[in-house]
């Protein structure tokens, strides 16, 4: 167990250092401070993939030979076309259709496997509705929701999925999920010191494709598994508090009323491993 947790902290410094830094130097370069939202999915990108390469050294290979292995590749793509997206002005039907495509690209190559418990066709559509619906709910959300809060809540997420990963599939799987989820946490922090005021915009695709990615990697491997994808998701459970009762907190309270919800997201998933899986 100190092992296993040694390794997920080590395949974390990298990317929460790095995603730390990016953003400390593009808000000293921007005008007035302000870092542009869009600007956030590629720092995430760069982040996660410094921290993939670090965790798969010496055995990192450029060249994609299986089909998680182009997560590394996906993450700069989605994170480059969402922030295209992201700018302005862009057209509402231009953004959506960069969307989908990333989202079809990304479940034609996750896909890319022999023994598939669904046939291929079906499995590419499945998972671009998936890729595609995370990222349009979660698009709104990133301007509903306190930057720093909406950072911390994708990576409260996000490492409740390495953690469950590293548990029931792979340790080495795990420690490449940890990789995102401190790059979504090194970035929440700073964010959160410097009180960054815009919109943290056009993450939501680069999310979706390495953490949904990821959650259904390893459900291709096995279907019992299939709560996993129901991780990513659980920061969709923020719109319950930003409409309704549940949006009059403010301040701290508002924080833990947010945690509370994406918490309890993340605790069916873990009792759905749990019935199916066992352990």
């Amino acid at each position: 167990m100190i092992e296993i947790a040694s390794g997920l902290l080590q395949a974390a410094i990298v990317p929460a250092l790095l995603a730390a830094l990016l953003w400390l130097v593009i808000r000293q370069l921007s005008p007035g401070r302000q870092v542009p939202g869009w600007a956030i999915g590629p720092v995430f990108a760069a982040a996660y993939c410094a921290g993939h390469i670090v965790a798969t050294w010496p055995n990192w290979v450029a060249v994609p030979a299986r089909n998680w292995h182009w997560i590394l590749y996906l993450a700069p793509l989605a994170a480059v076309v969402g922030a295209i997206g992201a700018a302005r002005p862009v057209p509402s039907m231009m953004r959506w259709s960069l969307l989908l495509a990333v989202s079809v690209v990304a479940a034609w190559l996750l896909t890319h496997r022999p023994n598939l418990w669904l046939p291929r066709a079906a499995s590419v559509a499945l998972l671009s509705v998936y890729f595609f619906s995370l990222a349009a709910l979660l698009e709104p959300l990133s301007e509903r929701v306190a930057p720093a809060a909406f950072l911390a809540m994708l990576a409260l997420a996000a490492a409740a999925l390495a953690a469950m990963i590293t548990s029931y599939v792979s340790i080495t799987h795990g420690q490449l999920v940890a990789a995102a989820a401190a790059a979504l946490a090194g970035a929440a922090l700073v964010v959160g010191l410097t009180r960054e005021a815009n919109a943290v915009c056009g993450l939501p695709l680069a999310y979706a494709t390495v953490l949904g990615g990821w959650a259904f990697v390893e459900v291709l491997f096995e279907i019992r598994l299939a709560g996993l994808l129901l991780v990513p998701a659980a920061p969709l459970a923020l719109w319950a508090c930003v409409i309704g009762p549940l949006s009059r907190p403010r301040g701290a309270a508002a924080l833990c009323v947010q945690t509370a919800a994406v918490v309890l997201v993340i605790a069916v998933a873990g009792v759905l491993l749990r019935i199916f899986v066992g352990g």
